[in-house]
């Protein structure tokens, strides 16, 4: 079983690993977002000022990029609106994902909640309790019930 060949360093270490993950992904997205909008910021704050829409510079960081960012400005921002577009639908299949596993698990243990409700009506009728067997067989069932939902 998972939890069998899990140590307890390795069950609390793994969450870390994937919120870095997550974190590095963010920044990823934060990156790509900011140089897609970094050209509007100056003709946003050049507007504001003088009501004209055309600014003298086009990036707000003068960096020395490996093509010419001039000559292929749209390409790039092209490219990086459909990148950013892919990150943003990738977070949201994964949380959506989580979502419904968590709502899966919920269901499962509203189910393991029902069982024991009516474990405890099937064992006693008119007042008086039932075959000793049946509970234990019962009590087994939502023990092995209950390890289903857990993995």
């Amino acid at each position: 079983m998972l939890r069998d060949r899990i140590t307890k360093d390795e069950f609390f270490d793994r969450p870390k690993y994937h919120l870095n993950w997550g974190l590095n992904d963010i920044c990823y997205y934060l990156v790509g977002v900011i140089y897609i909008v970094s050209p509007l910021i100056p003709s946003a704050s050049h507007y504001r000022v003088t009501g004209d829409w055309i600014a003298p510079i086009r990036n707000v960081l003068e960096v020395e990029f490996f093509i010419d960012p001039v000559n292929y400005y749209w390409k790039l921002y092209v490219l990086l609106v459909h990148m950013c577009m892919g990150v943003v639908s990738l977070h949201l299949a994964n949380d959506s994902f989580f979502v419904m596993v968590v709502l899966h698990c919920c269901g499962m243990f509203a189910v393991l909640r029902y069982k024991v409700e009516q474990m405890n009506k099937e064992m006693i009728v008119h007042g008086y309790s039932c075959n000793q067997q049946l509970a234990v067989k019962r009590i087994k069932e939502i023990v092995m019930y209950h390890l289903e939902c857990l993995e």
